[in-house]
């Protein structure tokens, strides 16, 4: 998967980080990919970022060892899913495009086209088009089915 500014990760939260990639983020990117590990370090008392980074890594372990609830038929993830009317369950996922959308929501309409954030939103949707498959294994996809960003005029 290709990375986009600071350490974006592949679907799913549970994929262990590398020092690497946190080092690699500024304050507010820290806080906003990574809130657990950023939230550590300035607690009371605060961890160092290998202990922060130990410690969400066996976070995220876990996780991946109990399995994805909405695999199975019979969980009751799987059922509100289905039959609950909700295509929107489940985490929020932040891109952390925040300070790049400001900027590109008081661009011109010319500008809009080029500018970092409608970039990376391009980069997201192909990677998403391009693990189209994968992601959406075992479901029944109308033949119509698209991915795509609609940018709202206001």
């Amino acid at each position: 998967m290709s990375r986009i500014g600071c350490a974006l990760r592949p679907l799913g939260r549970d994929v262990a980080v590398t020092l690497a990639e946190v080092k690699a983020c500024t304050g507010h990117d820290l806080e906003d990919r990574f809130r657990r590990i950023h939230s550590a370090m300035n607690g009371h008392p605060p961890m160092s970022l290998e202990g922060a980074l130990a410690k969400e890594n066996a976070r995220r372990e876990q996780k991946r060892a109990a399995g994805n609830p909405y695999h199975s038929r019979d969980s009751e993830e799987w059922q509100h899913l289905r039959w609950q009317g909700s295509s929107t369950h489940g985490e929020l996922v932040s891109l952390g495009l925040s300070r790049q959308y400001e900027a590109h929501y008081n661009m011109s309409d010319a500008k809009q086209k080029t500018s970092a954030y409608a970039t990376k939103v391009k980069e997201i949707l192909a990677e998403l088009e391009a693990s189209k498959a994968t992601l959406f294994a075992g479901a029944r996809l109308t033949d119509d089915f698209r991915i795509y960003s609609i940018e709202h005029g206001y």
